[in-house]
């Protein structure tokens, strides 16, 4: 599945345009948007699991 059916997302294809057109108010609030769904989701990710960094290893997931 992609982050758009799953999140909604729009993977940014409008910011062009409005890069183009001088809209920097809405480049800003789009980047602000996927900030906060950002720290939103990892917040909900770090609660639900506990990530521990293994030396020399790939990431390791314990469930909680």
């Amino acid at each position: 599945a992609s982050l758009k059916a799953i999140f909604g997302k729009t993977g940014g294809v409008k910011v062009p345009e409005w890069y183009a057109n001088g809209n920097y108010n809405a480049i800003e609030d789009y980047i602000r948007r996927e900030a906060e769904d950002f720290i939103q989701f990892y917040q909900i990710l770090s609660n639900r699991y506990k990530f521990k960094r293994v030396i020399g290893a790939k990431y390791e997931v314990k469930f909680l």
